[in-house]
C-alpha cells in the first residue's frame, strides 16, 4: 500500500476510534444520566428527532441544541464512513499506527484536560460552533447538564479511546 494511503487510513483509524467512543458513551451514558429529569429527557428526545424542546428552554438553549443535533449526526455520518473506509482498506500496518497515534492523541487530550478543562471545553466549542452561542448565564440547560456532565463525559470518551487504542496496538504488534 502506498505511504500516503496508509497515512491517511491511520488517520481515518485514529478517527473511528474516537467516534466509536463517543458512541458508546453518547448511547449508554444517557441511559444512567438523570433519567428522571424532565428536561433532561426532553433534550435526548430532541436528540433523537421525536419532540421539540419544552417551553423550560429558551430561544438561545433551542437554538443551540439544534446546532447540537447537527453536529452530533454529523459524527455519526462521520463514525459509519470512517467504519466503511477501515473496511475497505485497513492492513495491520493502518491499524498499528493508527492505534499508536490514537493512544499519543489522547495522551495529549488527557493532559490538556489536566492542565485546563475549561480550556479544551473552551476551544472544542469555538471549533464547532458559531461565537457566543454557546456561552450561557444560567438557564434550564446549564441546570440540567452542568460542566461536571461534560467532564464526566469527555474523560470518559478518552479512557475508552486510550482502551481501545491500546488493546488494538498491542493485538496488532503480539500478531506481526
Amino acid at each position: 500500500m502506498n505511504r500516503h494511503i496508509t497515512i491517511l487510513i491511520s488517520i481515518v483509524f485514529v478517527l473511528f476510534i474516537f467516534l466509536f467512543s463517543f458512541e458508546l458513551v453518547y448511547g449508554y451514558g444517557r441511559l444512567f444520566y438523570e433519567a428522571d429529569d424532565i428536561n433532561v429527557q426532553n433534550v435526548y428526545e430532541f436528540m433523537d428527532y421525536k419532540e421539540d424542546l419544552n417551553e423550560n428552554f429558551n430561544e438561545k438553549e433551542i437554538s443551540h441544541m439544534q446546532d447540537v443535533r447537527k453536529v452530533i449526526s454529523w459524527s455519526h455520518a462521520l463514525f459509519f464512513a470512517s467504519l466503511i473506509v477501515l473496511l475497505l482498506f485497513w492492513t495491520r500496518r493502518t491499524v498499528f499506527l493508527g492505534g499508536l497515534v490514537s493512544i499519543v492523541v489522547t495522551l495529549l487530550f488527557i493532559l490538556s484536560s489536566v492542565i485546563s478543562y475549561k480550556w479544551v471545553f473552551d476551544n472544542f466549542h469555538r471549533v464547532l460552533f458559531e461565537e457566543g452561542t454557546w456561552l450561557f448565564n444560567g438557564g434550564t440547560l446549564v441546570s440540567s447538564f452542568p460542566y461536571d456532565f461534560f467532564f464526566i463525559g469527555f474523560i470518559s470518551i478518552l479512557g475508552l479511546n486510550l482502551i481501545i487504542s491500546g488493546l488494538m496496538y498491542v493485538l496488532i504488534r503480539k500478531s506481526t
